[in-house]
């Protein structure tokens, strides 16, 4: 499912700091200098180095062009701010054989003002649904994820569908309505790896895992959390990886031991 990059080997080069040279946030002004000098080249190996950050780093772009109109007024930075985005996606688009980040760039940039409202209630509604889920309420979750999906998905963001969706997933997940949850959380993984949010990815798939375990199709699940883990890397955050040795075990329990139960 996961879209192979167009460039599978990095060579060092000399002229990218070593700000970028390993893996973490990307630096700003190194990248922006970059573009200036025409180096796309090198922001492209970049952003491979450093995919994890990659939609974070466009995305500050257009969320600092909205910003600028929503709190000044000042249609000329947004516009400035909005052009960078652009640029910036397309070259994550080329460095990952991807269209994705084009297509969110290009809608965000385009949005009048009753779609810019409709994006923010949008981002309301994800927050309200952190908020219940921390409470326990699954059920309230679930409607405030709904609600986001349902207006990230006609504006374009890509990334409001797929963390909304994995959402919905989840609260199916923990209302033991595990069918439910499938579709939602394919969604999710496929949209997620495309941005390659990882991270965000092994969460989806964790809980996935456990649908499946739910289903009692525990050959599935016991293969999608072989891969999961493989997945995780040092340092990932532990709020989105902690489950992922428990579920690959519960998978493995399952499957070999299959108790009726």
């Amino acid at each position: 499912m996961r879209r192979l990059p167009a460039v599978v080997a990095v060579l060092c080069v000399s002229s990218i700091s070593a700000a970028l040279s390993a893996e973490g946030p990307l630096d700003r002004t190194e990248i922006e200098k970059l573009l200036a000098e025409g180096k796309a080249g090198e922001i492209k190996e970049a952003f491979i180095r450093n995919s994890d950050h990659v939609f974070d780093y466009v995305d500050q772009y257009l969320e600092g062009g909205l910003a600028a109109i929503e709190e000044r007024g000042d249609r000329e930075e947004a516009d400035y701010s909005f052009d960078l985005g652009r640029k910036f996606a397309k070259l994550a688009d080329e460095a990952f054989d991807e269209t994705i980040f084009s297509d969110y760039a290009g809608r965000f940039t385009w949005w009048d003002e009753a779609e810019q409202r409709r994006f923010r209630e949008g981002q309301e509604h994800y927050r309200q649904a952190k908020q219940h889920r921390a409470k326990g309420v699954v059920d309230r979750m679930l409607d405030e994820h709904r609600r986001s999906y349902e207006l990230a998905k006609p504006l374009g963001d890509r990334w409001g569908v797929g963390m909304n969706a994995m959402g919905i997933g989840l609260a199916h997940t923990e209302s033991e309505q595990f069918a439910d949850a499938l579709d939602p959380l394919n969604e999710a993984i496929d949209i997620l790896q495309r941005l390659q949010l990882r991270q965000h990815v092994i969460y989806a798939k964790c809980v996935l895992g456990q649908a499946l375990l739910g289903l009692r199709r525990y050959d599935e699940a016991y293969a999608l959390m072989v891969q999961t883990q493989a997945m995780v890397r040092p340092g990932d955050d532990p709020a989105l990886i902690a489950d992922v040795p428990n579920t690959l075990e519960r998978a493995r329990y399952y499957r070999d031991e299959r108790p009726d139960r």
